[in-house]
């Protein structure tokens, strides 16, 4: 073993110890032949000293290699050993643990070189493990370097191309590509899912197009995310944001999309912090591929010590300490407006300041929803804020009327029927609704046909079986937010009799109603996570405790007219919040 060392050091840094050895004038009166024993420097000869260079307990005498006037350092892996005289004339190179015991096979009488060590060549890295960084591949019994994910993506040509053990060069649509090994969703990368490999490889991390192309491996520009569905780029899905994956939310997982037990809508959201911390009114949950996210506590997307003060619109949709803001993450930014500021809550972008505080479409404006100014109502045309409803109605609510004994924005009027005819229909001035148009706004192909919620701006969904925009909340107001039966039921109906209808519910932003619904059909023409409900008293208690509002004149007038959809089913229990 003795020979193998001084043979295997003289293979690892030839030129260094050639060097060495001319440098420091030592001959090789003791390289010739086995190394004599010694137990002091008494024993060697000049230029040598007295060194156990095995270990083993047995000095024998070794020319000087390292530490004396003129020597290099040892190489790397190797320190300089002097441990038996403590000589003055400096030591020997020896191997400090991390130096390799051997290059080749050639080095290892009695086995194979392993990753730098001689072993059996029956023997696995199950039992023998592996040394630095590398990872054992349980199933060859080879040592191979850990994935960093650096590979993901690569064209390969067999599973050695890619990263770690448990890593697979996998058939895909767009052709082989390296993709990692996974258990679960939450294992992957943003925008790839764990299946099961059609190779040999087993559950292997793929993008959800299948594809290793587009926006999959070129990314997307700053304020923009990839849709892994089709690996082009688009704008990120904002905090409170309907969504169906993670990806939709953010491209580096600050933001993620979190869906509420009962719901089949999830919503983007902030991802838990450090020590799973999350803004007040959420707790750090999952999302729905299992990455931690910070879910909201009440029944409706809100987050902040006040979220029941606040009616966010789209253009300000997240609720902080009662406050109407543009952004929790990056990913609520628009494109070039970005970064968020965590103390503002205002996109970095913006440099708008009183009394234009607000950036939109890249001009300072006074105001974008009626949460900015003090009297409520803010022209969403001109962004300025009015002392006036009827300044404020805009399409497909222009006109404004008297309802209910509040002046409030609706479709028609009897001194303004304008907008039902340009859609082709004419007004009814008794339910202030244009009838027989023939365009209808809340029909839809998918989801990108619906125009946002006119309750609070939310992005509505297409419902496939009816073709109509429904808002995931169960609102309806039978222009833009349809229901998937085809008839909503306006508080206008209850307003008719003279019953006054709250002004929280009113002004500018449609008028809200219940999705009428037939009881022997059950909850099926009911928006999701709604149920139909007709017994009257039974109604009024969820409404009431679900709700926390006085309401109890508008919903005897309007439920005891017909079937409505509610938030409670027949045990009278149900999703937090009412239906507008």
């Amino acid at each position: 073993m003795q020979g193998l060392m001084k043979v295997f050091r003289l293979v690892v840094a030839a030129s260094f110890l050639a060097s060495m050895l001319v440098a420091c004038g030592g001959d090789d009166s003791g390289t010739g032949s086995q190394a004599a024993p010694c137990s002091g420097l008494a024993d060697c000869e000049e230029g040598q000293v007295c060194v156990d260079v095995n270990g083993d307990g047995q000095a024998t005498c070794e020319e000087v290699e390292c530490d004396c006037a003129g020597c290099p350092e040892c190489p790397d892996g190797y320190v300089c050993s002097s441990e038996v005289t403590n000589s003055s004339l400096g030591g020997v190179c020896i191997p400090d643990g991390t130096a390799p015991q051997c290059l080749s096979d050639d080095e290892c009488p009695e086995g194979i070189c392993e990753n730098g060590l001689c072993v059996d060549p029956t023997a696995s890295c199950v039992e023998l493990g592996c040394q630095g960084t590398d990872v054992c591949d349980e199933l060859t019994g080879e040592c191979k370097p850990a994935s960093n994910g650096d590979f993901i993506c690569d064209s390969c040509t067999n599973d050695t191309d890619c990263g770690g053990p448990n890593d697979s060069c996998t058939p895909l649509s767009s052709g082989l590509a390296c993709t990692a090994g996974c258990n679960a969703d939450a294992d992957c990368s943003i925008g790839f899912k764990c299946l099961q490999a059609t190779n040999a490889a087993g559950k292997q991390c793929v993008p959800y197009s299948n594809k290793c192309s587009g926006c999959v491996v070129d990314g997307c520009p700053a304020g923009q995310v990839c849709n892994f569905g089709n690996g082009q780029c688009t704008s990120a899905i904002s905090t409170c944001g309907a969504c169906q994956l993670d990806y939709q939310c953010s491209g580096d997982g600050s933001s993620l999309c979190y869906r509420p037990d009962g719901s089949s809508v999830g919503v983007c959201a902030p991802a838990c912090g450090q020590s799973n911390a999350c803004p007040e009114n959420s707790s750090c949950s999952l999302s729905v591929e299992g990455r931690q996210v910070c879910g909201f506590l009440g029944g409706t997307c809100c987050y902040g010590a006040q979220c029941a003060a606040c009616n966010c619109a789209a253009d300000q949709p997240i609720c902080v300490d009662g406050q109407c803001v543009q952004c929790l993450t990056d990913s609520d930014c628009p494109v070039g407006a970005g970064p968020c500021d965590p103390n503002t809550n205002q996109c970095e972008g913006s440099s708008c300041s009183d009394p234009t505080p607000f950036l939109y479409e890249g001009a300072c404006v006074e105001c974008l929803n009626g949460t900015h100014c003090a009297s409520g109502m803010c022209d969403t045309t001109t962004h300025t804020c009015s002392s006036d409803i009827c300044d404020v109605c805009q399409d497909p609510y222009p006109a404004c009327a008297e309802v209910g004994g509040q002046l409030t924005c609706v479709q028609c009027s009897a001194d303004d029927d304008s907008y039902c005819v340009s859609i082709g229909g004419t007004c009814d001035a008794a339910t202030f609704t244009c009838q027989g148009g023939t365009t209808q706004v809340g029909q839809c192909n998918t989801d990108a046909d619906c125009p946002p919620s006119p309750f609070d701006g939310a992005p509505m969904i297409c419902d496939p079986a009816s073709g109509a925009c429904v808002d995931p909340g169960g609102k309806c107001d039978g222009v833009t937010a349809m229901c998937p039966s085809g008839e909503c039921a306006t508080l206008l109906d209850a307003a008719g009799g003279g019953v006054p209808i709250p002004p929280e519910l009113l002004g500018g932003t449609g008028i809200p109603g219940f999705c009428v619904c037939d009881p022997a059909q059950g909850d099926a023409q009911c928006p999701s996570g709604l149920s139909c409900v007709q017994d009257q008293t039974q109604a009024l208690l969820c409404a009431l405790t679900s709700g926390g509002g006085d309401f109890e004149s508008l919903f005897q007038s309007l439920l005891g007219q017909q079937p409505v959809c509610l938030p409670c089913g027949s045990g009278g229990s149900g999703i937090p919040g009412l239906p507008f």
